[in-house]
């Protein structure tokens, strides 16, 4: 009988070691999953701060875009308001000099209608004188 408990006593120990050299295992195991699943994190974390740092930049370039295109519609609409300025005071030129034109033509006209009423006027008088 002693032999028969040595024996469960034994068999008892040599299970309590299995079950913990399983445990260790077990937990090694874990332990190792654990490491694993950091490193995952860690690289998706990597990945997102990547992303976000490619998004940030495609935002830079879409504001910079935007305000480029934004100072060529401005310049654009200035060098527009240049050209019908630039129009219109030529239009205005162009109408004063055609109304000084007509001014001097007018006063041409009148000047040879004088001219000639006096050469009438003149020949008249001579005429008269004449007779």
């Amino acid at each position: 009988m002693v032999k028969q408990i040595e024996k469960e006593l034994l068999e008892e120990q040599k299970q309590s070691v299995a079950r913990k050299q399983e445990e260790r295992t077990r937990l090694r195991e874990i332990l190792e999953e654990n490491e694993k699943n950091k490193l995952k994190q860690a690289e998706e974390e990597e990945r997102q701060r990547l992303k976000e740092i490619e998004a940030q930049k495609e935002y830079v370039r879409l504001v910079e875009a935007q305000e480029k295109k934004r100072a060529d519609e401005m310049a654009d609409r200035e060098r527009r308001q240049r050209e019908f300025m630039d129009m219109m005071a030529e239009t205005v030129i162009k109408d004063h000099k055609n109304k000084q034109e007509e001014e001097d033509k007018r006063i041409l006209a009148q000047y040879l209608a004088r001219e000639q009423a006096e050469m009438v006027d003149e020949k008249n008088r001579k005429a008269r004188l004449h007779k």
